[in-house]
């Protein structure tokens, strides 16, 4: 069983080496953020790239390489995998901590 809980010495990379990657990059806009808590912010991200080739199942996450950080952060996507076919849009919902992607 992968230990994917998180870990103050370990970064997101280093937690799920072991899992299945796809080796697409794929550019992405934000297009909407909302917080849903003092510590949790909602994120719209459209891909930018037509056509959307990008497929993912319920409970997977993204790993995100943002522009000007260092660190990978992976999130889970709270979208369904429709949603994303029929808007070119998909969701995550985000918990602010020290890890630098959440970080704000």
């Amino acid at each position: 069983m992968t230990d994917l809980t998180t870990s103050t010495d370990r970064d997101h990379i280093q937690r799920t080496v072991n899992q299945h990657r796809e080796p697409q990059t794929t550019i992405v806009e934000i297009s909407s953020i909302k917080d849903l808590s003092p510590t949790v912010k909602h994120l719209v991200l459209r891909i930018t790239e037509k056509p959307v080739t990008i497929s993912f199942k319920a409970g997977q996450w993204v790993d995100m390489y943002i522009p000007g950080v260092d660190t990978v952060g992976g999130f889970s996507i709270c979208s369904s995998p429709i949603h994303l076919r029929r808007t070119g849009e998909l969701s995550l919902s985000v918990k602010a901590s020290d890890h630098p992607p959440a970080s704000w």
